[in-house]
């Protein structure tokens, strides 16, 4: 995706160049008034299509934090109920039982049951 949005910025780089060498819509530039229209047409279309890379890139950027927040997130609460599962007291077997559970809810919820 990253190789996308550079290919795209690339482009509408070029395009940007070209469209800020014409002088106007003169016949002074030696290109006739369709060309340089089309070369405008090409780089707004350019500036769309970059801005959308773009903004998925972004998207994905957020997704990864957000992912990483979600993963500490379970950490926390998992190591708040091994703190709450040890102040219990309670014997192996007991434990073994309640983490088991847990487990199975966890998957129950998360649709991997």
């Amino acid at each position: 995706m990253l190789t996308t949005a550079g290919d795209a910025v690339a482009w509408q780089r070029v395009l940007r160049e070209r469209v800020e060498s014409l002088d106007g819509y003169s016949s002074a530039t030696g290109m006739g008034g369709d060309q340089i229209r089309a070369d405008v047409v090409l780089f707004e279309r350019a500036m769309d299509r970059t801005a959308k890379v773009l903004e998925l890139v972004a998207r994905l950027d957020l997704d990864t934090r957000l992912t990483h927040i979600s993963a500490q997130q379970g950490e926390q609460v998992a190591r708040v109920l091994r703190v709450g599962l040890d102040a219990a007291g309670l014997s192996t077997g007991q434990r073994e039982a309640a983490e088991a559970a847990m487990v199975l809810e966890l998957r129950k919820i998360g649709g991997g049951a």
